[in-house]
Formats: C-alpha cells, sequence, structure tokens
C-alpha cells in the first residue's frame, strides 16, 4: 500500500481543470473540499481487495481444450479472462471471437479484439473454431 502525506491539490470552482482527476465530477469535489479549508489526498493510496467468483467457460472440447466465444468483449470480460488465465495456468484457455478485427473501443489507435488477445497470451480465432483445435496438435498465440 503506498502512502503520501496530505496534501491540498483541486482547483478553484472557477476553474474545474480536470487535468489532475478523472472527471468533472471529482474536481467539483476537490474544489468544494479546498474551498471548505479540508485538507485531503487524491488517489494516493492504494486498497488490494479480491473477488470471489466462478468462472464458466463456453466449451470443453474432448481433448482438453477450452474455448470462450465472444460477441462482445467488455472491460469486465476482459479481467475476468486474464484472471482465469492468471488463477489456472495450465488450462489450455483460447477464445473464438465473432469478429477479432473489431476494436476495443472508439478511442484513437484503440487495438483489435485479436490484438488484445494476440498481447495477452491468448490463442485465438475468428468467425469459427478452427479445425486445428480439434485435434491435439499444439497451438501457439496467433
Amino acid at each position: 500500500m503506498r502512502r503520501s502525506r496530505l496534501t491540498r491539490q483541486a482547483p478553484s470552482e472557477t476553474t474545474l481543470s480536470t487535468s489532475k482527476f478523472r472527471s468533472k465530477f471529482e474536481a467539483v469535489v476537490a474544489a468544494s473540499l479546498t474551498k471548505r479549508g479540508m485538507d485531503y489526498s487524491y488517489e494516493s493510496q492504494e486498497l488490494p481487495y479480491q473477488l470471489q467468483n466462478i468462472y464458466t467457460p463456453d466449451f470443453f472440447l474432448g481433448n482438453g481444450v477450452v474455448v470462450e466465444v465472444k460477441g462482445l468483449f467488455s472491460p469486465e470480460d476482459r479481467r475476468k479472462m486474464v484472471a482465469v488465465k492468471k488463477q489456472h495456468p495450465k488450462v489450455d484457455l483460447r477464445i473464438c471471437f465473432m469478429d477479432a478485427r473489431k476494436k476495443l473501443s472508439k478511442a484513437p489507435g484503440s487495438i483489435t479484439y485479436g490484438q488484445w488477445a494476440t498481447r495477452h497470451g491468448f490463442v485465438w480465432s475468428s468467425g469459427r473454431i478452427p479445425t486445428e483445435w480439434l485435434t491435439n496438435e499444439q497451438v501457439h498465440p496467433t
């Protein structure tokens, strides 16, 4: 856990600079705290936590391959897949995207679903489960 001393770092209510904050609302709250003379720090400490969840993959193939099929690939889905892969490194978990060329977001420079999967070490396909996945052949991430 990081620790830091309390500091005031807020814009005035008339100059809502969000460069130090993640949203305009956070900047408004910070300005209010400053106006009322309250010392505070912004995102200066971390509180680790773990969630207990159960993941149910879509398909278990007879050769031991586990396939998750994804149309929409939300941020929550991405976090889940990374966590499952990390906690079950011996499971051959693969992702079949409906369209691996789809971008994660509309932001400029956003990567595709397939690029994300490659970056995180997943074997993946687009549109269908490849025939190679149905055999016992070793497949490397695309």
